[in-house]
């Protein structure tokens, strides 16, 4: 290489080239730049490596491809436009291709060597530290290009710059579409989220993951080529992580924010389709074939979503008896729904009576998340109805029973049975059938169902074998009280005992007895 003069740049070029230089706040950025270079010219694997040259004292950052290399017409009108050549000092217009390779002069190089070859030509230009560049033509022929940067810097430091390099091929380059390795391992990540529940559509160009999130720390990006161009939390689709990747989409001049133009909007409205239209209906469908935790907890969080529930209103997906399912609209069109562990004899008597009976075992479950999210406040069966099983009767105890029927046949009461305790019942309630769920708030009936246990206990029942006109007498003010009949129904009950007394006088109770002091 022979020497050659070297011209200082004109004072507005050197400045513009000082103002695109600092706008790269992370000097590191240069790899983000030079990788774009790379997959621009068609390339299909990216190799970057760190090493230290002893020689030179400097930390080696080497970019090589595979794309289609530079002729000297590329050279001169994309690579070098913005820099002074030492051969001729020109100056020219700034270009798309140059503003992103001035990024390598963020980090206060020694020398930048690019060696490059197309059609038969190889080229290797040499760029200095104060930006003026030698071309010089090299005798073996080159495949793609390779981009040398040479950062002052001891040994000692190398260990940490060769991880702030990885990293910053990670953020920037982790989702490309061609291979990008770093000493020989690829970087390459899954273009997805980091959520357990996500939705994919792909449309002309353009490629969109999303996902439903925690509305303050909702995750975007935004890509190109798999290139990052801007990713934060706090999504502009509240409640939506996304990432979407288009070849529509630019960065700003500054790399600091994708630019807002038409086709970012029109990105957009990707991006709110997929969410808001696809991806319901995609997450309920999975829920009615193979449904798991995180698919409720995702559906928990799109039922929050305005407009949403009308689309997926018609899909069931919960599970009620006899594997059946409930829709979002089947349960809203009464009056909420139950729901039980398992499907135990209240549960079934409770659906044969029309009840809405979704199995979920209990408030943790995240499909009563999910039926709360979409407003729907389910409630244990067991609160909204009860089933009377029939309990023994005593033989002594029936002519108790019978006189209580007696008594109590003003009130429309045609049978007294005594049941199985229920716990939060009254004591006494009237219903249709034993063997039958009801209502708890509209118990009624010919019957009564009295609970063993309470309003028979001990002493009436004592009572009731020796006077059962007045033990049913007893009995029946206390089921009054539990009915709610009110005065007249009192008095209709002290005419009715006070008669039948008359009628059916009780039998001459036994003197009592003295015992005998020793």
């Amino acid at each position: 290489m022979s020497a050659h003069w070297t011209p200082s740049p004109a004072p507005e070029v050197s400045a513009a080239l000082d103002l695109l230089v600092e706008q790269f706040s992370q000097p590191l950025a240069f790899l983000r730049e030079l990788v774009q270079n790379s997959l621009d010219a068609g390339t299909n694997r990216v190799d970057v490596r760190v090493h230290h040259d002893a020689g030179q004292g400097c930390a080696v950052v080497e970019v090589a491809d595979t794309g289609e290399g530079m002729d000297r017409e590329i050279i001169d009108h994309q690579l070098t436009r913005l820099f002074a050549s030492s051969k001729e000092g020109d100056f020219t217009k700034i270009g798309k291709f140059g503003i992103g390779f001035v990024s390598v002069f963020a980090v206060k190089p020694r020398a930048v060597v690019v060696d490059t070859g197309r059609a038969g030509q190889a080229w290797r230009v040499l760029f200095h530290p104060d930006r003026t560049f030698d071309r010089i033509v090299l005798d073996e022929p080159i495949d793609g290009t390779r981009v040398r940067v040479y950062v002052q810097m001891p040994r000692s430091a190398l260990s940490k710059f060769r991880r702030d390099c990885r990293e910053t091929l990670v953020f920037w380059c982790r989702h490309c579409e061609v291979e990008v390795c770093f000493d020989g391992v690829p970087l390459n990540q899954p273009f997805s989220l980091e959520a357990p529940y996500q939705f994919r559509h792909t449309g002309p160009g353009t490629e969109v993951v999303v996902a439903p999130s925690d509305p303050v720390d909702a995750f975007f990006g935004f890509y190109n080529q798999g290139l990052t161009l801007f990713e934060g939390r706090g999504s502009p689709l509240p409640g939506v992580s996304f990432k979407v990747r288009s070849r529509y989409l630019e960065h700003t001049l500054t790399r600091d924010q994708v630019l807002q133009d038409e086709n970012y909007r029109k990105a957009m409205r990707v991006v709110e389709e997929a969410a808001f239209i696809r991806m319901p209906r995609h997450l309920m469908e999975h829920l009615g074939q193979a449904p798991t935790a995180e698919l409720w907890k995702a559906a928990a969080r799109i039922f929050q979503w305005p407009g949403v529930g009308p689309r997926v209103e018609r899909i069931p997906v919960f599970d009620g008896l006899d594997s059946s399912r409930f829709s979002l609209g089947d349960l809203r069109s009464r009056e909420g729904p139950c729901y039980s562990v398992e499907e135990d004899e209240l549960a079934r008597a409770a659906a044969a009576e029309g009840a809405q009976v979704v199995l979920v075992q209990g408030e943790t479950d995240p499909r009563f998340e999910a039926l709360q999210a979409a407003g729907l406040v389910p409630v244990p069966v067991a609160q909204r109805w009860f089933l009377p099983k029939e309990s023994a009767v005593q033989p002594e105890d029936e002519p108790l029973l019978e006189e209580l029927c007696a008594l109590l046949e003003g009130q429309g009461i045609r049978e007294v049975r005594l049941v199985e305790p229920v716990a939060g019942l009254p004591r006494a309630v009237r219903i249709r059938a034993v063997g039958r769920a009801h209502r708890r708030d509209q118990a009624q009936g010919p019957i009564l169902a009295l609970q063993a246990g309470r309003g028979l206990s001990e002493p009436c029942a004592s009572l009731g074998r020796l006077d059962p006109n007045l033990a049913a007498f007893l009995l029946a003010r206390g089921v009054l009280l539990d009915l709610e009949a009110g005065a007249p129904a009192g008095a209709d009950l002290l005419e009715r005992a006070v008669r039948r007394r008359r009628e059916f006088p009780p039998a001459r109770l036994p003197a009592p007895t003295r015992r005998r002091r020793r």
